[in-house]
């Protein structure tokens, strides 16, 4: 049985475009969600957010599969029903790159903002070490005799 390779109509690419757009909706409003946790310190809530984030970048990974093959296709042979379909495709695919653009530019703020509390935590850790030293040092020190000048006695 022969395998046909689905055609590379422009109607399919509008969809696909479509799907790509709403994918990446999904991805930013997830990244906003993870800057707010991040800036709480909610981490359990951060990593739930994280696992919907990762499954909702897998089906965007297979919408960009299913493009791959029109982004080898000369645009000039491609008919569109109507100019009007062409033009919201191309406007969408824009919008695409913008938010693209703001969800890597947030990612980057976020991996600064927890490359930043991962380097609170350990300076803390770090002073509370100290501190837990110096208090042991302090204990195991042996007490200091005192001179003590006994005014009482009669010597």
């Amino acid at each position: 049985m022969e395998s046909f390779p689905m055609p590379l109509d422009a109607d399919r690419l509008a969809e696909l475009v479509a799907q790509k757009y709403q994918l990446l909706q999904m991805v930013q409003e997830l990244v906003v969600r993870q800057q707010e946790l991040i800036d709480r310190g909610e981490i359990s809530e951060l990593l739930e957010v994280l696992v919907v984030k990762q499954k909702i970048l897998e089906q965007l990974q297979g919408v960009e599969r299913q493009l791959e093959p029109f982004g080898q296709q000369d645009p000039q042979t491609r008919r569109w029903p109507s100019p009007q379909l062409r033009q919201a495709t191309a406007d969408r695919l824009q919008s695409c790159q913008l938010l693209l653009t703001d969800i890597l530019q947030r990612e980057k703020q976020c991996e600064a903002q927890l490359l930043r509390r991962r380097e609170e935590a350990a300076l803390q850790l770090r002073q509370l070490c100290t501190t837990g030293q110096m208090l042991a040092a302090y204990q195991d020190l042996e007490p200091i005799p005192q001179n003590r000048l006994d005014l009482v006695s009669e010597h």
